[in-house]
């Protein structure tokens, strides 16, 4: 599935006797279902699979372009919407790509549909989304701290996540807003004025989406989604101009040594040009992986630390939960 394989690589990687249970098995669990059966046929290699294979890869493809289409729609209803109010919505992740016309869409599942507008705006954004008929479901997550509670319409596809900042705090300095608004793209699409971040904030933000804070991350259980979506946007950005971005994204957010694993991830994994290949960063990533319970809480008390002992006294509650948290992560039996 990496843009920078080659045929004769792919063959020469290929075991005499492919499981294809399993890699079924693996693409859905790193969320790369709908991209196995166009690399297939990329390179030709689609009599290689079983026909039953080969028919449920291809019809999970065709499930993503049917969503890809769905959800243009229901973007360019939105946007409409929010220009009515006077808003120009940023739309981010697997939306910007729809909206541009990447090919890279087709590619992705989308499971919601992410939009930033200034915090000042989104108290309007919303009720125009709602004055649409989208509301809030209860069985559905809770608001996030960089944007409201999901919001549901019972004729669209998808959810909307109506954002107030581009990231999380923990990685809000990989999104800085003065610089993604500096790089974005205003368009006029499909009768709607939208805007979309500029190429390299596309990649680093899609980066960022693997939490460098996040406990999946920290326990060594990185989904490569997010990887192989990274190789694909650098396809258009430039290979180095995307590893320079992320390294300096990640430098100026104290995320150094995400950057470092997760370009040595896009080397050994897709074949990343650039020399990215690092054994000290996979060393680290091996390590997540092989102790996790040791990395818990190595790097849940090391966060801890960060913030020092006058925030903690002025926040003893907050403090003991954190402890707890950790110690309690640490412990599980999934391990």
């Amino acid at each position: 599935m990496s843009p920078f394989a080659t045929r004769s690589q792919i063959v020469a990687a290929m075991p005499r006797r492919v499981d294809w249970p399993a890699i079924v098995d693996l693409a859905s669990w790193n969320g790369l279902l709908v991209s196995v059966y166009p690399a297939l046929d990329e390179h030709g290699l689609c009599d290689s699979v079983p026909v039953d294979a080969l028919e449920a890869l291809r019809e999970f493809h065709a499930q993503g372009r049917l969503r890809r289409r769905e959800a243009a729609s229901q973007i360019a209803r939105a946007s409409g919407a929010l220009n009515a109010v006077g808003i120009e919505p940023l739309w981010l992740k697997g939306a910007a790509l729809i909206v541009e016309g990447s090919a890279w869409a087709d590619r992705r599942w989308m499971s919601d549909i992410d939009v930033w507008v200034a915090p000042e705006s989104v108290d309007a954004a919303a009720r125009a989304l709602l004055g649409m008929g989208y509301r809030h479901d209860s069985r559905q997550p809770d608001a996030a701290e960089h944007h409201l509670r999901p919001l549901f319409h019972p004729d669209e596809t998808l959810a909307i996540e109506l954002h107030h900042a581009l990231a999380p705090p923990a990685v809000g300095a990989l999104m800085p807003v003065g610089r993604v608004l500096g790089n974005m793209r205003r368009m006029h699409w499909c009768g709607t004025d939208v805007a979309i971040p500029g190429a390299l904030d596309q990649a680093v933000h899609i980066a960022s989406q693997a939490r460098p804070s996040a406990a999946a991350f920290l326990h060594g259980r990185l989904r490569l989604r997010r990887v192989v979506e990274f190789a694909q946007l650098a396809t258009v950005t430039g290979a180095p101009q995307a590893a320079d971005a992320l390294r300096s994204a990640c430098g100026a957010g104290g995320h150094g040594e995400f950057a470092e694993e997760f370009l040595g991830l896009a080397a050994g994994m897709c074949g990343f040009p650039g020399g990215f290949e690092s054994p000290a960063a996979m060393a680290g990533v091996a390590w997540k992986t092989t102790f996790p319970r040791l990395h818990s809480l190595y790097f849940g008390f090391r966060g801890i630390a960060r913030h020092g002992i006058a925030h903690h006294a002025a926040h003893p509650q907050l403090f003991a939960r954190k402890v707890v948290d950790h110690l309690r992560r640490s412990m599980d039996r999934r391990w």
